[in-house]
């Protein structure tokens, strides 16, 4: 019998891309608040919190990267079993 997917059960892959992509939304959105606010100080947190969210996505693109490498060797040494 194959093996299928529960619902709700989902990859690390597919955590961290969903996660990705919300980083990258968030930086967006605070990167419109910063072109929209007219207090500089204000801006400039708005900016800073726009480049966090960026680090985060970033930090997370290289798990993803590590993890496909995995995947890789794991395959590469198994067989693919």
């Amino acid at each position: 019998m194959p093996k299928t997917k529960s619902a709700g059960i989902r990859t690390i892959r597919e955590v961290l891309e969903e996660a990705i992509k919300k980083e990258e939304e968030s930086a967006a959105y605070y990167e419109n608040l910063a072109i929209e606010v007219g207090i500089e100080k204000t801006r400039r947190k708005f900016l800073n919190l726009a480049e966090r969210e960026r680090k985060h996505a970033s930090e997370l693109k290289k798990m993803l990267d590590l993890l496909s490498h995995q995947v890789y060797t794991d395959i590469a040494i198994t067989g693919g079993f």
